[in-house]
């Protein structure tokens, strides 16, 4: 199977405020905005209801829940951690994800990234494929047993990272698909500094 990290520029700070807000006319503007991702999701989640013998939730129902309120689903974590990624994306600024995109053997790419960041001296609290890809969301959800996976840095760390990022030889990576890989990571970090904003992604 391939996978794909879908990374975001946003203030966080701007998302948050979002949840609980009660703008039930934000929650109507993103159902509309992503009809066609509600078209399998909502699939997903009935199936996924059905096994668990629960009500069902559909992605316009997780946004209601998120921004005007009411009783979440815990079992559908996963319709919530969607619901949440596309609140980011709508608030945000997406980033070019070319060499992040349909990814087949992501475990052994990541590991692959990850020992190159080791060899060039950056060290796994600064940045690592799981920060990137499964650090969590920026505020409790109902858990998510699978996809999506949420991660997040706030722009300090995004700063750190990005100089650490600056800091080192790229040249001398020899793999050019890991040298590529790490070097769009760059640019990701060099746009939300620019625009002083945080890192959000989406892995599934």
């Amino acid at each position: 199977m391939s996978y794909t990290l879908n990374p975001i520029a946003v203030r966080l700070d701007r998302v948050i405020r979002k949840l609980g807000s009660g703008d039930a006319a934000l929650a109507a503007e993103l159902a509309a905005e992503f009809a066609d991702e509600a078209e399998e999701l909502d699939e997903m989640a009935a199936e996924a209801a059905e096994d668990r013998g629960i009500p069902p939730l559909t992605l316009s129902g997780a946004f209601e829940h998120l921004i005007v309120g009411g009783e979440r689903q815990q079992k559908l974590g996963f319709v919530y951690g969607y619901a949440f990624a596309y609140l980011c994306q709508h608030l945000g600024d997406w980033l070019d994800n070319t060499l992040w995109s349909g990814v087949a053997g992501s475990n052994r790419y990541m590991e692959r990234i990850d020992a190159e960041l080791g060899r060039l001296g950056i060290d796994r609290k600064t940045l690592s494929t799981v920060a990137l890809t499964a650090r969590g969301a920026p505020v409790e959800l109902p858990r998510i047993d699978d996809f999506p996976s949420l991660s997040h840095l706030r722009l300090p760390e995004v700063t750190q990272a990005g100089a650490a990022l600056a800091a080192v030889d790229l040249a001398s990576v020899s793999d050019a698909e890991v040298r590529d890989a790490i070097a769009e990571v760059k640019r990701w970090f060099d746009e939300c500094v620019a625009a002083r904003a945080d890192f959000f992604a989406y892995y599934c």
